[in-house]
């Protein structure tokens, strides 16, 4: 019977730390309050050509919060820039409490561990609070804006390419 007990418990656990896989569209308004902005990281800065890719990562904050409600937002956000021909794009990665580390882990694939609190209790730990690990595939995001070509002089435009999310409790 203990036995039993032990190899559910175990089991229940187990499944609870495994990763989840969302795909996130694009957002069409990248209008942003600077005001907000807590930190940017950039992953990759990457001049081909006529092309100038940039991808970070930006912690933008969520205003004020009760005790359990998440302090900020995390965006991956995709500019290039080219000779009158501009694209652009932003993707809600997360609402977390803090962005503790970020990395670039190949061409389009981006890594950020943060904290976030833990409402169902999926990461297993005894405090509210627990640490993930994000995993972004952005390469068919990060190929579309850097092909755009525009119409006309002076284009902008908002790329909405779906990218993969991975999360993984640490």
């Amino acid at each position: 019977m203990l036995k039993t007990m032990i190899m559910m418990i175990s089991l229940i656990f187990s499944q609870s730390l495994l990763a989840s896989t969302v795909t996130v569209e694009g957002l069409k308004d990248t209008t942003v309050d600077v005001s907000r902005v807590q930190k940017q990281v950039t992953l990759i800065q990457s001049v081909k050509g006529e092309s100038d890719l940039r991808v970070s990562f930006v912690v933008m904050d969520s205003g004020g919060s009760t005790d359990l409600s998440p302090r900020a937002r995390l965006y991956l956000t995709v500019f290039n820039e080219s000779e009158m021909k501009d694209a652009k794009s932003a993707h809600m990665i997360a609402s977390i409490n803090s962005l503790v580390s970020s990395k670039r882990i190949e061409a389009g694939v981006y890594e950020a561990i943060v904290t976030q609190y833990d409402y169902s209790g999926e990461c297993g730990g005894a405090l509210p609070e627990s640490m993930l690990k994000i995993t972004v595939d952005a390469r068919q995001l990060t190929a579309d804006v850097r092909k755009f070509k525009g119409a006309g002089e002076f284009d902008v435009s908002t790329v909405q390419t779906p990218i993969t999310i991975t999360k993984s409790c640490i």
